[in-house]
């Protein structure tokens, strides 16, 4: 039998947030949403907060209804990696997570902090397995997670229990990454980047809201867990599967020297190698509707 259990969710506006507050409102959870502003919509099942994230504000004596707090807040990554923009990459999510983290001193009926993080964490791997075991690697994007979890970290002194996904690639329809690749096959100019063989971990945005319910609710599920499929990819099968969905062809390439030109820094998004495997989600029995690209691939273009 579901257990249904109310969620505070900050960050909700996104693209991973509106696909959460479906999938959860779809389940028969409660949900609290902090907005900066409020967007005049309503749902059932959803209370809105106006509050500011990275600061105090009386939206943190909210949590004390709710048995979860799901923090997704963060600027994107897919920008230039100027020093501002570093900056800010890492300040939005180090201190929304300390917000999150002082409001659970406020809740005796609080359960669980579920803070996202990234695969970032693990840096370069090349062919190499990497589970939650896996050493944290070097880089701006591991140096941003590595202070991130350790922030969310701290909640655990205060006698709850945190869980820090590990978000892989997050593939979904009107959004992420695919948002952006998908009019580049359909425009027949679509293909390899770099060498093609680097490792492409990902996850399908259903899988990924399916997870945070599970976490949530699984109370011997504790700490890093990456969020990704049991199947990961090289660039190159995930540019041939992309295109066999969309009867395109694949024939073009950008080189990896033209790719780090034009992105600078944030080319290591679609260069680096990192293969990575849930190993907590599986050990703990859960089943992904989408653990192939195929399979995620044909949904997500599917009209």
């Amino acid at each position: 039998m579901r257990c249904l259990v109310k969620f505070f969710i900050m960050g909700a506006s996104g693209f991973i947030g509106n696909y959460l507050i479906n999938h959860l409102i779809s389940s028969g959870h409660e949900l609290i949403i902090l907005l900066r502003r409020d967007t005049g919509s309503n749902i059932d099942n959803v209370e809105k907060v106006i509050g500011n994230p990275l600061k105090e504000g009386d939206w943190q004596e909210r949590v004390s209804q709710c048995d979860f707090i799901v923090n997704l807040v963060g600027r994107p990554i897919f920008t230039r990696w100027t020093p501002e923009a570093q900056k800010e990459i890492t300040d939005t999510r180090v201190l929304a997570t300390e917000m999150a983290v002082r409001t659970m001193e406020k809740s005796e009926r609080l359960k669980a902090l579920i803070n996202a993080n990234a695969i970032g964490y693990y840096g370069v791997t090349g062919d190499k397995d990497v589970t939650e075991d896996s050493p944290k690697g070097s880089g701006f994007l591991a140096e941003v997670t590595h202070k991130w979890q350790e922030t969310a970290l701290k909640g655990e002194k205060l006698g709850k229990r945190v869980v820090i996904p590990r978000f892989a690639a997050v593939l979904g329809k009107g959004g992420g990454m695919m948002r952006h690749v998908i009019p580049v096959f359909k425009n027949y100019i679509g293909g390899k980047i770099g060498s093609g063989k680097q490792w492409f971990s990902w996850i399908h945005v259903k899988d990924l809201c399916r997870a945070i319910e599970f976490v949530s609710i699984n109370e011997n599920i504790r700490g890093p867990v990456n969020f990704s499929t049991p199947n990961p990819v090289t660039n190159l099968q995930f540019t041939n599967a992309l295109a066999k969905a969309l009867e395109r062809p694949a024939v073009f390439h950008a080189p990896g020297f033209v790719i780090k030109i034009t992105m600078g820094d944030m080319a290591s998004l679609v260069l680096d190698s990192v293969k990575v495997l849930p190993k907590a989600l599986l050990d703990n029995n859960f089943e992904f509707l989408y653990p192939d690209i195929e399979t995620a691939i044909k949904e997500i273009v599917s009209e």
